[in-house]
Protein backbone atom coordinates (compact mmCIF):
# COMPACT_ATOMS: atom_id res chain seq x y z
CA UNK A 1 0.00 0.00 0.00
CA UNK A 2 1.46 3.59 -0.62
CA UNK A 3 -0.52 6.62 -0.46
CA UNK A 4 0.03 9.18 -3.51
CA UNK A 5 1.59 12.71 -3.26
CA UNK A 6 -1.39 15.15 -3.02
CA UNK A 7 -1.70 17.43 -5.83
CA UNK A 8 -3.70 20.01 -3.79
CA UNK A 9 -4.97 20.85 -0.59
CA UNK A 10 -8.11 20.01 -1.78
CA UNK A 11 -7.48 17.33 -3.96
CA UNK A 12 -8.94 13.57 -2.22
CA UNK A 13 -6.67 11.42 -0.42
CA UNK A 14 -5.29 8.37 -2.61
CA UNK A 15 -3.92 5.11 -1.70
CA UNK A 16 -2.84 2.41 -4.86
CA UNK A 17 -2.92 -0.94 -3.02
CA UNK A 18 -1.13 -3.67 -4.60
CA UNK A 19 -1.26 -7.62 -4.84
CA UNK A 20 2.35 -8.46 -5.93
CA UNK A 21 4.31 -10.60 -4.74
CA UNK A 22 1.05 -11.37 -1.96
CA UNK A 23 1.21 -15.05 -0.31
CA UNK A 24 -2.17 -15.81 0.56
CA UNK A 25 -0.52 -18.84 3.09
CA UNK A 26 0.42 -16.06 5.03
CA UNK A 27 -1.33 -12.85 4.60
CA UNK A 28 -4.74 -14.10 3.60
CA UNK A 29 -7.38 -12.13 2.13
CA UNK A 30 -8.91 -11.41 6.28
CA UNK A 31 -5.84 -10.39 6.89
CA UNK A 32 -5.01 -7.88 3.91
CA UNK A 33 -9.01 -6.37 4.68
CA UNK A 34 -8.28 -6.36 8.39
CA UNK A 35 -5.03 -4.05 7.70
CA UNK A 36 -6.76 -1.83 5.05
CA UNK A 37 -9.76 -1.53 7.66
CA UNK A 38 -7.31 -0.74 10.55
CA UNK A 39 -5.21 2.07 8.28
CA UNK A 40 -8.83 3.30 7.22
CA UNK A 41 -9.83 3.96 11.11
CA UNK A 42 -6.12 5.42 11.54
CA UNK A 43 -6.34 7.78 8.75
CA UNK A 44 -10.23 8.72 9.99
CA UNK A 45 -9.03 9.56 13.43
CA UNK A 46 -5.88 11.17 12.27
CA UNK A 47 -6.32 13.38 9.04
CA UNK A 48 -9.11 15.74 8.60
CA UNK A 49 -8.81 16.09 5.02
CA UNK A 50 -8.96 12.04 4.89
CA UNK A 51 -12.72 12.58 5.99
CA UNK A 52 -13.35 15.92 4.17
CA UNK A 53 -12.07 15.60 0.78
CA UNK A 54 -13.01 11.96 0.49
CA UNK A 55 -10.97 9.21 -1.11
CA UNK A 56 -9.82 7.88 -4.73
CA UNK A 57 -8.73 4.05 -4.37
CA UNK A 58 -6.41 2.42 -6.96
CA UNK A 59 -6.22 -1.24 -6.62
CA UNK A 60 -4.11 -2.75 -8.75
CA UNK A 61 -4.99 -6.16 -9.19
CA UNK A 62 -1.75 -7.62 -11.21
CA UNK A 63 -0.63 -10.69 -10.21
CA UNK A 64 -3.51 -11.66 -7.56
CA UNK A 65 -2.84 -14.93 -6.78
CA UNK A 66 -6.72 -16.99 -7.25
CA UNK A 67 -6.15 -18.24 -3.77
CA UNK A 68 -7.36 -15.44 -2.66
CA UNK A 69 -10.83 -15.61 -4.88
CA UNK A 70 -11.46 -19.16 -3.01
CA UNK A 71 -10.63 -17.60 1.00
CA UNK A 72 -13.37 -14.99 0.39
CA UNK A 73 -17.37 -16.07 0.46
CA UNK A 74 -19.69 -13.58 -0.78
CA UNK A 75 -20.96 -12.85 2.47
CA UNK A 76 -17.85 -11.60 3.19
CA UNK A 77 -17.62 -8.96 0.30
CA UNK A 78 -20.76 -8.37 1.15
CA UNK A 79 -19.98 -7.34 5.09
CA UNK A 80 -16.79 -5.31 3.93
CA UNK A 81 -18.73 -3.15 0.88
CA UNK A 82 -21.57 -2.69 3.94
CA UNK A 83 -19.12 -1.61 6.39
CA UNK A 84 -17.13 0.59 3.84
CA UNK A 85 -20.39 2.63 2.53
CA UNK A 86 -22.15 3.04 5.88
CA UNK A 87 -19.37 2.90 8.70
CA UNK A 88 -17.01 4.92 8.04
CA UNK A 89 -17.56 9.24 8.35
CA UNK A 90 -16.22 9.77 5.11
CA UNK A 91 -16.50 10.00 1.08
CA UNK A 92 -15.33 7.04 -1.61
CA UNK A 93 -15.06 9.46 -4.92
CA UNK A 94 -13.38 6.94 -6.89
CA UNK A 95 -11.93 3.38 -6.61
CA UNK A 96 -9.89 2.15 -9.79
CA UNK A 97 -8.81 -1.44 -10.38
CA UNK A 98 -6.34 -1.96 -12.91
CA UNK A 99 -4.82 -4.71 -14.92
CA UNK A 100 -7.61 -6.68 -13.63
CA UNK A 101 -8.15 -10.40 -14.87
CA UNK A 102 -10.79 -11.78 -16.55
CA UNK A 103 -12.04 -14.27 -13.63
CA UNK A 104 -11.73 -11.10 -11.07
CA UNK A 105 -13.91 -8.75 -13.66
CA UNK A 106 -16.71 -11.19 -13.77
CA UNK A 107 -16.53 -11.30 -9.86
CA UNK A 108 -16.14 -7.12 -9.78
CA UNK A 109 -19.24 -7.07 -12.17
CA UNK A 110 -21.18 -9.64 -9.62
CA UNK A 111 -20.50 -6.83 -6.89
CA UNK A 112 -21.07 -3.68 -8.45
CA UNK A 113 -24.83 -5.00 -8.62
CA UNK A 114 -24.66 -4.61 -4.92
CA UNK A 115 -23.43 -0.99 -4.90
CA UNK A 116 -25.44 1.71 -4.58
CA UNK A 117 -26.40 3.44 -8.47
CA UNK A 118 -23.79 6.47 -7.00
CA UNK A 119 -21.17 4.40 -5.57
CA UNK A 120 -21.72 2.41 -8.53
CA UNK A 121 -20.80 5.20 -10.67
CA UNK A 122 -17.35 5.98 -9.67
CA UNK A 123 -15.67 2.65 -10.08
CA UNK A 124 -13.64 1.83 -13.00
CA UNK A 125 -12.38 -1.12 -14.16
CA UNK A 126 -8.78 -1.82 -16.68
CA UNK A 127 -7.45 -4.42 -17.93
CA UNK A 128 -3.51 -4.73 -18.07
CA UNK A 129 -3.45 -3.08 -21.41
CA UNK A 130 -6.03 -0.43 -20.60
CA UNK A 131 -4.22 0.65 -17.83
CA UNK A 132 -2.45 4.13 -19.43
CA UNK A 133 -6.15 4.99 -19.26
CA UNK A 134 -6.13 5.90 -15.75
CA UNK A 135 -4.20 9.34 -16.20
CA UNK A 136 -7.45 10.22 -18.15
CA UNK A 137 -9.24 10.10 -13.94
CA UNK A 138 -5.65 10.65 -11.94
CA UNK A 139 -2.91 12.90 -12.49
CA UNK A 140 0.36 11.66 -14.24
CA UNK A 141 2.60 14.13 -11.23
CA UNK A 142 1.34 11.63 -8.47
CA UNK A 143 0.97 8.16 -10.13
CA UNK A 144 4.40 6.10 -9.32
CA UNK A 145 6.88 5.39 -12.65
CA UNK A 146 5.01 1.82 -13.06
CA UNK A 147 1.64 3.54 -13.82
CA UNK A 148 3.62 5.84 -16.20
CA UNK A 149 3.49 8.65 -13.85
CA UNK A 150 6.61 11.03 -12.31
CA UNK A 151 6.45 10.68 -8.85
CA UNK A 152 8.86 8.02 -7.94
CA UNK A 153 8.97 4.44 -7.84
CA UNK A 154 5.97 2.35 -5.80
CA UNK A 155 8.44 0.96 -3.19
CA UNK A 156 9.65 4.27 -2.56
CA UNK A 157 6.37 6.00 -2.17
CA UNK A 158 5.41 2.61 0.01
CA UNK A 159 8.62 3.09 2.47
CA UNK A 160 7.77 6.65 2.89
CA UNK A 161 4.50 6.14 3.76
CA UNK A 162 3.23 6.95 7.58
CA UNK A 163 0.80 3.94 6.89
Amino acid sequence: MAPLPSDSELSPWRVILRFKNADPETATAVIVFRAFLMVLDMLTFSDDSFVINGQEIIVDLKGVPYAYVAQVPPTFLKKVINLAIHSYPSRIKSVYYVSVPAFIQAILNILLSLLPEKLKSRVHMFSEKETVNLHKFVPRSILPEEYGGDAGPFNELSSNSKA
